[in-house]
């Protein structure tokens, strides 16, 4: 038996061998998503001739995008993982939009606002739009 197989159940077996080359995989917390995963790319790499850097491996969480790394290293050996795009939604997007922004107008050094900017950005609206609110008042 293969071992990237061993300890699958047959719905986690059957995605990781699934021939779709696109597969989105929905399961309740704890149900074993990064496992089915990690075992889904090492599949395609071993079996499919997919090369790592043609893999986008998409995570919603930072615990589990190191949880695949580190999973992926055991599978595939550290130097293949390596050269995988592995990450959370956000890391994998800014990376895309560091490389490749300039084709749609994005500044070099451009900046994403987290949380605390954005609430920053709300403040300064609420001030102006106050501002604006009381300037037509005394017309």
């Amino acid at each position: 038996m293969d071992p990237i197989l061993d300890g699958l159940n047959p719905a986690q077996r059957q995605a990781v061998t699934s021939s779709d080359p696109i597969l989105q995989v929905l399961a309740p917390p704890g149900s074993g998503k990064t496992k089915t995963l990690t075992a889904r790319v090492a599949y395609l790499l071993s079996h499919h001739g997919y090369l790592p850097q043609d893999v986008i491996c998409c995570t919603f969480t930072i615990k589990a995008s190191r949880e695949m790394r580190e999973r992926l290293s055991k599978l595939v050996g550290e130097r293949v993982q390596s050269r995988l795009i592995l990450g959370t939604f956000h890391s994998i997007c800014r990376r895309y939009l560091v490389k490749y922004g300039y084709l749609i107008g994005l500044r070099k050094g451009f900046g994403i606002a987290d949380s605390d900017d954005s609430r920053g950005i709300l403040r300064v609206c609420q001030v102006l739009l106050l501002q604006c609110a009381a300037a037509l008042l005394m017309l």
